[in-house]
């Protein structure tokens, strides 16, 4: 009988390259610079932003007026897309008092029709973040999912290697560029 706890080789090696082939994804979609990889909502001209100067957060006004900023658009923000270590300075925020300062209404989901946006950590973006509506971005894909595997054996064999190339054509596009905020140039918290 086969143990059913088992991990076949097979599994592993799809999952390690689904998830190299996520993150890459995710960094095309969101940094890309056009010509021969899609352009990223980050490079897309048109959409908004809300420009933090590279200044310490000191409050989650930035978050509130990147909100606005979509709401006088029409547009209703669905996520937070952030570096983790914005969300770790935002949590150790704290008030005159020293006491943990409470966040916007938008940002903690309060008040009417405020329901919260997901807050979604992203390491491809390190001094930026994008607070949007995710329904508005488009990706394609051109082509099925290629799998290469290295046909140059040299000393492959010796080292225990192989070599495998996945090999995707995706086009990302924006529906709207107002339902995207960039806020850029983000620095450390305020100490």
């Amino acid at each position: 009988a086969q143990d059913s706890t088992a991990i076949s080789v097979e599994k592993v090696i799809e999952e390690a390259m689904a998830e190299s082939i996520g993150l890459e994804i995710d960094r095309s979609a969101l940094l890309g610079l056009g010509g021969l990889e899609p352009r990223g909502v980050i490079q897309t001209e048109g959409i908004l932003t809300e420009d933090l100067a590279n200044n310490p957060i000191e409050s989650y006004d930035f978050l509130s007026r990147a909100n606005t900023k979509l709401l006088n658009a029409n547009e209703k923000p669905t996520a937070l897309i952030a570096p983790s270590q914005m969300f770790g300075d935002l949590d150790l925020l704290k008030d005159k008092d020293e006491n943990p300062m409470k966040p916007c209404p938008s940002y903690a989901g309060e008040g009417p029709n405020r329901p919260s946006y997901q807050k979604l950590s992203s390491n491809q973006l390190e001094d930026s973040a994008v607070l949007a509506d995710w329904g508005k971005l488009l990706i394609g894909f051109r082509t099925e999912i290629q799998l290469d595997v290295t046909d140059k054996v040299s000393d492959a064999f010796e080292r225990l290697e192989v070599w495998l190339r996945a090999f995707i054509r995706i086009d990302c596009g924006i529906k709207r560029e107002h339902a995207f905020c960039h806020i850029k140039n983000y620095g450390e918290v305020a100490s």
